[in-house]
């Protein structure tokens, strides 16, 4: 189920700022692409954001650039949890 922006945000990223939320929307949408897994594609959002925040406190915009990178290397490790977990012998 892909979200979009700013029409479909998801419920967990509502009430952030909207480059977060356009950050979340595109991890969760590039690992539900890369899964087909809507819930570990919640997962890797949530746990993109709560890193964002943990690291980058309400600073985004000064920051937001920096995470571009990040996502794509969450969205990389989450693909490579999955399919280890899932598909161990492969």
């Amino acid at each position: 189920m892909p979200y979009s922006y700013p029409n479909d945000i998801p419920q967990f990223a509502k009430n952030k700022k909207a480059p977060l939320q356009r950050r979340v929307i595109d991890l969760f949408n590039t690992t539900y692409e890369r899964t087909k897994d809507e819930e570990a594609s919640r997962r890797a959002a949530l746990a993109f954001m709560s890193n964002y925040e943990k690291k980058y406190g309400d600073q985004t915009r000064k920051n937001i650039s920096k995470s571009t990178e990040e996502i794509a290397d969450v969205s990389d490790k989450v693909a490579e949890i999955l399919k280890s977990k899932y598909n161990p012998e492969e």
